[in-house]
C-alpha cells in the first residue's frame, strides 16, 4: 500500500474515479457535490471543484476534466 486518501464525506461504493493520462492526477467525485484532484505520487490534494459529480473523464491529453451532472443533464469541461 502506498497510502490511503481521505476522499469525501459519505463516499459511496460506486464513487467516480479517473486517472489522468500519464497517471499524475487522480480525480474523485462524491455525494458531497465536489470533485477532488489528488497528486498520485504524494497523495496530496491539488484542487477541489464544487459541482455535482456523477461521472468523470480526462481528455486524452490530460489537460481537461469532464464532469457530468446526471440530475442537470450536463457535462462541464474544466481545465486542470
Amino acid at each position: 500500500e502506498l497510502y490511503t486518501l481521505s476522499l469525501h464525506d459519505a463516499l459511496p461504493i460506486s464513487a467516480p474515479l479517473a486517472f489522468q493520462p500519464g497517471g499524475a492526477l487522480l480525480a474523485t467525485g462524491g455525494h458531497d457535490r465536489r470533485a477532488r484532484l489528488f497528486d498520485v505520487a504524494t497523495g496530496a490534494p491539488v484542487r477541489t471543484i464544487d459541482t455535482p459529480t456523477d461521472h468523470l473523464a480526462f481528455s486524452s491529453d490530460g489537460t481537461q476534466l469532464a464532469i457530468a451532472d446526471a440530475a442537470a443533464a450536463t457535462v462541464t469541461l474544466w481545465e486542470v
